[in-house]
């Protein structure tokens, strides 16, 4: 009986662990939508005050949540944008930015939006760094949010980014530019050896008297002899 009840557990888990990218998804209505006048539409929809600092919303950009109650939407809110939500009393809310929050990114070729994986990931200033993973994605937790994230991965161009602008869910996408190294012109003063030129129009001339020792032989080919 002990197995069977361990076994259905474990069904349920995994059933749970299955629908639950679907159940966060039905969440949102997938409208992208100023924070500050959502903010406001709360205010009279719910008869309720929040107090800010305009600065702190003014940039931030949400999905619409599809949720009808207030402490759902509010729930919502602070997952995409980590902001802390404050209840003062039954009326009066409050939101302001933590110190610190938890960041993810995947960095991409900004070419053909292939994942890169293996890039190097730092948060400046700290001891904070790890590579992207297989899907070139990473994470960190309670990273300072002004803090500056480089990202370095060979054959592309170095990425500044603060931990601010990674707060978003699902993780932001971060493209990588390829770097294109120009070469100095090269002179070929000799072909093979002396004594063989190559001229404008393609063709190849032998001068016997300045025939060298070709690649490979001790002494000089039997075209001088």
């Amino acid at each position: 009986m002990l197995k069977t009840l361990l076994n259905r557990t474990f069904v349920y888990i995994l059933f749970i662990l299955a629908f639950l990218p679907e159940i966060q998804a039905q969440n949102t209505s997938g409208e992208t939508v100023s924070l500050i006048p959502y903010i406001q539409e709360l205010e009279n929809r719910y008869e309720v005050k929040f107090s800010y600092v305009d600065e702190d919303l003014q940039t931030l950009k949400i999905v619409r949540p599809s949720l009808n109650d207030l402490d759902g939407i509010l729930e919502e809110i602070h997952r995409q944008t980590q902001l802390t939500v404050k209840k003062l009393n039954d009326r009066y809310y409050t939101l302001f930015k933590s110190s610190t929050v938890d960041i993810c990114g995947r960095v991409l070729d900004n070419f053909e939006s292939n994942s890169i994986p293996g890039a190097s990931v730092e948060v400046l200033g700290s001891s904070l760094a790890l590579i992207t993973d297989i899907n070139g994605e990473f994470t960190f937790n309670n990273v300072p949010r002004k803090a500056v994230i480089r990202i370095r991965h060979l054959g592309y161009k170095i990425k500044y980014i603060t931990a601010e602008e990674l707060v978003s869910k699902p993780c932001t996408a971060i493209p990588l530019s390829l770097r294109y190294q120009q070469l100095e012109e090269v002179v070929v003063s000799q072909f093979l050896t002396t004594g063989i030129k190559r001229q404008a129009d393609a063709s190849i001339t032998f001068s016997q008297e300045e025939f060298g020792i070709l690649p490979g032989l001790i002494e000089p080919d039997v075209l001088q002899t």
